[in-house]
């Protein structure tokens, strides 16, 4: 019995890794790693992929430093129609590039 119980936790945390490519929410913030550019969270604001691991940022104008840039869909959030926007910046939990 103790093989079947550690093989279905050894499936479930194999699963939980596969989908991490997700943002999936997690508190105040969102926990996972991007696997696109740039996106629209379900909470409304952009974020942008940040390193080559899929690490990610919520976005902010004045490059970080401004109010976080809102988002209705993922083409919102394109970079390149706005270059004042940077990773978000300053005193908050979420902020910074990661994937956790």
């Amino acid at each position: 019995m103790k093989f079947s119980i550690a093989l279905a936790l050894t499936a479930l945390q194999a699963t939980t890794v596969l989908s991490s490519h997700v943002l999936t929410r997690k508190g105040k913030g969102f926990e996972g790693c991007a696997t696109k550019p740039f996106g629209c969270g379900e909470n409304g604001w952009c974020w942008n992929q940040c390193a080559d691991a899929g690490e990610w940022c919520w976005t902010a104008y004045d490059h970080g430093k401004g109010d976080w840039k809102t988002c209705k869909e993922d083409a919102d959030c394109d970079p390149s129609r706005d270059s004042s926007v940077g990773c978000a910046m300053g005193d908050c939990d979420t902020c910074g590039c990661s994937c956790t």
